[in-house]
């Protein structure tokens, strides 16, 4: 099953019974990001509370953070996009087993897919000066799920016993929540920093049998010459130069 958000503006009625737009801004989001640790307070902008997302300034070696879904999944895949080469895959499945229904939806068989795609890439060269061309990621395949508590009345399998259009509106099922008001699915996702590649080392490797072996010279050392007289040292003006120094 595939999932697109809706393009169309969201609607929302009012008490008497008009319809008003909802902005971007006011609709819940589908994915909700949190740090978990790593992350570095920004001291530029502490007061900044226009809700736009920024970027972290986080600590890579203790850095992980979090996915929170609201629609449950049951297994995914995490893509490392390389500079360059083929991209890195890691998939994982879920340890929840209770089967994912879609109550509303009238379904009495569970979803056969619900998947989700995490895609980590270089920040752009162009947009941060930084320059990615050859640079390369670490695979990023430390991964752990997380499940939470969600309504019966949405994900459990449908029932015409307990549908109360047509007549059947039994008020006691209705409002009893027990034994199964919810339900163990998996929604969070949680994604730690791989170990740091080494940089690549230039210097090459000393080959100890070719260092070891005897230099056979092509070419002849030039011919030596004669050391210039201007170098020489010149001859002391007395014939007691040390006592003349210790007159002085």
């Amino acid at each position: 099953m595939a999932i697109q958000r809706d393009t169309k503006t969201p609607q929302a009625f009012l008490e008497n019974g008009d319809e008003a737009e909802i902005s971007v801004a006011d609709e819940p989001a589908s994915h909700v990001f949190s740090c978990k640790s790593g992350l570095i307070p920004d001291n530029d902008s502490p007061n900044d509370t226009s809700g736009m997302p920024g970027p972290w300034t986080v600590r890579g070696a203790i850095f992980a953070f979090n996915v929170s879904c609201k629609f449950p999944f049951r297994k995914g895949k995490v893509v490392t996009a390389m500079s360059g080469a083929d991209d890195q895959e890691h998939e994982f499945r879920t340890t929840a087993k209770n089967d994912i229904f879609a109550k509303p939806m009238g379904l009495v068989v569970p979803l056969e897919t619900s998947d989700i795609e995490i895609r980590v890439e270089l920040l752009k060269p162009q947009a941060q000066g930084i320059d990615t061309q050859d640079a390369k990621l670490p695979k990023w395949d430390k991964v752990e799920t997380a499940t939470s508590q969600l309504p019966s009345a949405l994900w459990v399998k449908y029932s015409t016993d307990e549908d109360p259009t047509g007549g059947r509106n039994n008020q006691a099922n209705l409002l009893n929540s027990k034994p199964d008001g919810t339900k163990d699915l998996t929604t969070d996702i949680i994604l730690y920093a791989p170990k740091s590649l080494k940089s690549e080392d230039k210097i090459p490797r000393l080959d100890i049998r070719k260092a070891s072996e005897p230099l056979a010279a092509t070419v002849s050392f030039p011919p030596q010459e004669e050391e210039s007289k201007n170098w020489k040292p010149k001859l002391p003006l007395a014939s007691t130069p040390w006592e003349d120094f210790k007159a002085k």
